[in-house]
């Protein structure tokens, strides 16, 4: 959806030892970032973000204007309020919702802490998609597997 060059190897490997933890937008946690384009941007001025996060306590997620989210559940289960739509969703290891990042929605974890993926993509600029245990050879830009044990 780009005709924005990206300049990775072939085959990278990106150890969790080397992740990056940033604080939550909303204060509420941190993230890991797994990897972000381009190279070097922030909360505010990357194409596309990849990470991971412990909720641990029930409360909103972090509003990006303009961004597309997909969460993936890891380990636990989300329950996840959105606000404005009065609609409720519960997500479970392996589980996969995409919504818009500039939406309200309030997250719970139920019987614990949960630990999810997360890729987002400005929105108009860049398109993610989700598989689980599925390569994709679909001429995509960029593939990444993330293991997550």
């Amino acid at each position: 959806m780009t005709d924005k060059p990206i300049a990775f190897p072939a085959q990278s490997v990106l150890p969790a030892a080397l992740r990056i933890t940033v604080p939550w937008k909303n204060g509420g946690g941190v993230t890991s970032e797994i990897a972000a384009f381009p190279a070097g941007s922030g909360l505010h001025d990357f194409g596309w973000r990849i990470s991971t996060a412990l909720v641990e306590k029930p409360g909103p997620f972090s509003c990006f204007e303009g961004i597309d989210r997909i969460l993936t559940v890891l380990e636990g289960r989300l329950r996840l309020d959105f606000v404005d739509e009065g609609r409720t969703v519960v997500l479970g290891i392996g589980e996969s919702l995409a919504f818009p990042g500039d939406v309200a929605v309030e997250g719970t974890p139920l019987d614990g802490p949960v630990r999810d993926l997360n890729v987002m993509t400005r929105r108009g600029a860049w398109q993610a998609s989700m598989h689980e245990d599925r390569p994709q050879p679909n001429g995509a830009d960029v593939t990444l597997a993330v293991a997550t044990r």
